[in-house]
């Protein structure tokens, strides 16, 4: 009974997700006007409750499952588990995966001369240097040390704790869009390539960028996400149990 209610939560949160890919384009048209991504409020709004509520669900399902277990509620974790002192080596293979992704995803920018620094407003240069940070610092932070203590050359909060949140949120978030966007993208763009679908339009990027920089993208995403799941594991103990 218990395996057949998660599992069918499961497949609600899936469903819930599919539903929603095109959720990480609204976000960039509504952040950053002017790139040429249409933008409709209808559908941002549609596709902004399908990711509510399959967070709900999600939530709903992962706490029923844990208290079968009794697991603690908070972390999931149990009495017999042992915190790792540093993350494993599959951790570092998927940071650099992560950057490796970003970094193809910009030479194929740079390849096709379709430059986004040639905006110059002031939300452009924001969506530019957060591109940046993701695709570098983040990954990195999710492995190094100093994305879990504040090295001493910072002044005032050198040795403090990372907290927690800080790197998580934004890896499980930016990681989730990466992954379901462009992994149902890369599944459309192979049916229309191999159909003969696909056509380019005037003023378009030619196809060979897409099967470039798609496959990038969805890289970066798995990369940042396995990398965000060994710092879970890695940070410290749980505030409520302990473990």
């Amino acid at each position: 009974m218990v395996a057949a209610a998660t599992g069918a939560a499961r497949g609600v949160w899936a469903a819930l997700l599919v539903a929603r890919p095109l959720l990480l384009l609204d976000v960039v048209a509504g952040l950053v006007p002017g790139t040429g991504v249409p933008f409709n409020p209808d559908g941002f709004a549609s596709r902004t409750a399908c990711l509510v509520e399959a967070i709900l669900v999600g939530a709903a399902a992962v706490a029923y499952w844990r208290r079968w277990r009794s697991d603690c509620l908070f972390c999931g974790r149990t009495g017999s588990r042992v915190r790792l002192s540093q993350p494993p080596w599959w951790a570092w293979w998927a940071a650099y995966a992560a950057i490796a992704g970003w970094l193809v995803r910009l030479l194929a920018q740079v390849a096709v001369r379709f430059g986004f620094l040639r905006h110059t407003s002031g939300s452009f240069v924001v969506f530019e240097a957060g591109f940046l940070l993701a695709g570098t610092v983040l990954p990195l932070a999710l492995v190094r040390p100093w994305g879990r203590v504040v090295p001493r050359w910072v002044p005032l909060v050198a040795g403090r704790r990372v907290p927690r949140w800080l790197p998580l949120e934004p890896a499980f978030g930016i990681a989730g869009e990466l992954t379901l966007y462009f992994g149902a993208s890369i599944v459309k763009l192979t049916a229309d390539t191999l159909s003969g679908a696909w056509r380019r339009s005037p003023g378009s990027l030619p196809l060979a960028f897409f099967w470039v920089a798609m496959p990038a993208y969805w890289v970066w995403g798995l990369g940042l996400g396995a990398a965000a799941l060994a710092y879970y594991h890695v940070t410290p103990p749980c505030r409520v149990c302990g473990l």
